[in-house]
């Protein structure tokens, strides 16, 4: 009897390994960075439906017209392995990820666990052409999986991208049926790994902000997390890079802000981190505002009644650090806490990413504050005074539930306040705007129901007609754009101050689930450059032109 049921068991197995019928390709194109920093990067995933005894001889693709393939090096060949059973359905193209941030450092191949080399090809790539990935490869009955990647120039342009086809797969002598599956045809878009997991000592990075300032410098700010990826309370400082090509190479800078050995106490007891940045543009300062917490961190039943000011073991604070120097260097921590934060408040925290200058020289940071309920309101922090004295505005009642938020200047005095929200099963942003910054609010027209997210940081700019090379007011918005995981990271694009968000005014980035986080920034008038947690690198960064993302015609 136990053999009959193991028989059957293993019959069952292989049925649902064979579910996909032989002699048929099913190809998923991606849509992932195509990283400078990476010898390899998914082009197309392939089911190939094979019978027993079948050979793979080889893959055809073609380069649509206008695509940049002069910045590509090389083409390869993969083969990802056989189908399980938990893996045949037909939205499944990998049996593994074979290329993860959490496993990937910088300049790794692909890892010839997960997959095994076919055929490579280098050389000159026309557009129009076909170009062949040879094998032969042996196969196995049922569900088999392929991958093409693609190496690009090590000085290939990050406004590069490309196009193009699966055209031929060919089984044992005969041309199998290519069929595009549901997500349908991608543009896929250089980018440029900044962290890997594993550099400076740091196992981990995340939460990215970034700034352009007068220099046309990129300055980027992120958590180094030296342990572990958990928040704080951890060992964690505030790193910092630096691109002076917009964005095609970045260098380390000092760190903006380390407690490590402050106040005899070990490291992971005095992080800091969630970084914002912010470039003055009337005294060429750049400042960064994180939260330090000292001590070990208490959990919300313990911070129910608990000031979270009070120096007695366990506290935090906010603190901030400016750069006279376009990003090089950074001065001494700047402690904010008493000017800001509410004595009663459990605690205080920026909101990361970026902040903003307004036209009458206002600096602005999104920040927030939890009650003794451990209730969440988004508040502004700012200063009149170019950073000499720091204040905290009021909070909406509407805006109770609202977690880590953005702030851009939609018209002159009038800022947008978009926000993560913390209410049970909400995943919409909501949006707010105030005329007198933050003594009253209003609840956007848009509010929770029109920007969609599973509970994450996202990222909101302005650049008005005048800054931009298309001549229009544009109000661009960055998350991840599914309701379901983090996952989809997006650029959006408004033209009316964010009213309506047309789907041709859209770009996606990353379709894989990573942890979101996006800060964004105007690389050149053209130009917009997106910061965030990519899923085949800690932190990437893209460029993209706004008359790729703007389609609409009004």
């Amino acid at each position: 009897m136990k053999r009959l049921s193991l028989f059957l068991i293993f019959a069952f197995l292989c049925a649902a390994a064979s579910a996909q019928s032989p002699g048929t390709a099913q190809v998923h194109d991606t849509q992932l960075p195509v990283l400078t920093t990476q010898p390899d990067n998914i082009l197309f995933k392939i089911r190939l439906g094979a019978g027993e005894g079948d050979c793979l001889d080889g893959v055809s693709l073609v380069f649509d017209e206008g695509s940049d393939v002069g910045a590509i090096r090389s083409l390869k060949l993969f083969y990802g392995g056989i189908s399980s059973f938990s893996r045949s359905k037909p939205d499944k193209f990998e049996p593994v990820k074979y290329l993860d941030w959490r496993s990937l450092h910088r300049g790794d191949p692909a890892f010839p666990s997960y997959s095994r080399l076919i055929s490579e090809i280098k050389g000159r790539f026309e557009t129009g052409a076909e170009i062949r990935l040879p094998g032969p490869y042996s196969l196995y009955e049922g569900v088999n999986y392929l991958w093409v990647s693609v190496q690009l120039k090590k000085n290939a342009s990050l406004d590069s991208k490309f196009s193009g086809s699966i055209t031929e797969v060919s089984l044992s002598g005969r041309p199998v049926p290519v069929e595009l599956d549901g997500t349908g045809k991608k543009m896929h878009r250089a980018g440029y790994g900044v962290k890997y997991h594993g550099e400076n000592g740091s196992k981990h990075f995340r939460i990215p902000g970034i700034a352009t300032t007068d220099k046309g410098t990129l300055v980027a700010v992120y958590d180094r997390r030296y342990n572990r990826l958990d928040d704080l309370q951890e060992h964690i400082d505030v790193g910092c890079s630096r691109s002076t090509d917009g964005g095609h190479t970045w260098k380390d800078a000092q760190p903006a802000l380390d407690f490590s050995g402050h106040d005899n106490l070990p490291s992971a007891q005095n992080g800091v981190g969630d970084p914002a940045i912010l470039f003055d543009p009337a005294t060429k300062t750049l400042w960064v505002i994180a939260l330090r917490i000292h001590g070990e961190r208490l959990g919300a039943d313990e911070m129910a009644n608990y000031s979270g000011q009070t120096p007695k073991g366990s506290y935090y604070r906010m603190v901030m650090a400016k750069s006279t120097d376009d990003g090089k260097t950074w001065s001494r921590p700047i402690d904010v806490t008493s000017s800001i934060a509410d004595p009663s408040w459990t605690l205080m925290c920026q909101s990361p990413g970026s902040g903003i200058a307004m036209r009458d020289g206002t600096l602005v940071f999104g920040a927030r504050y939890w009650d003794h309920s451990y209730q969440a309101h988004p508040v502004l922090v700012y200063s009149k005074d170019h950073g000499a004295t720091w204040h905290c505005s009021k909070t909406g009642e509407l805006m109770t539930g609202g977690d880590e938020c953005q702030v851009a200047e939609i018209e002159p005095g009038i800022l947008m306040l978009n926000a993560r929200n913390e209410i049970p099963g909400l995943f919409m942003r909501s949006v707010f705007i105030t005329k007198d910054l933050g003594e009253t609010w209003e609840a956007h027209p848009t509010s929770r129901n029109a920007l969609i997210e599973r509970q994450c940081n996202a990222s909101l700019i302005f650049s008005p007609a005048e800054e931009n090379s298309l001549g229009r007011d544009i109000l661009l918005f960055a998350n991840c754009d599914s309701d379901e995981s983090r996952c989809k990271m997006t650029i959006k694009a408004s033209l009316d101050k964010g009213m309506t968000w047309n789907e041709a005014d859209k770009v996606m980035l990353d379709e894989d689930i990573g942890s979101g986080y996006p800060s964004m920034t105007m690389v050149d008038r053209e130009t917009v450059g997106i910061f965030y947690e990519g899923t085949v690198a800690n932190l990437v960064f893209q460029r993209i032109k706004l008359k790729d993302l703007v389609n609409s015609k009004r």
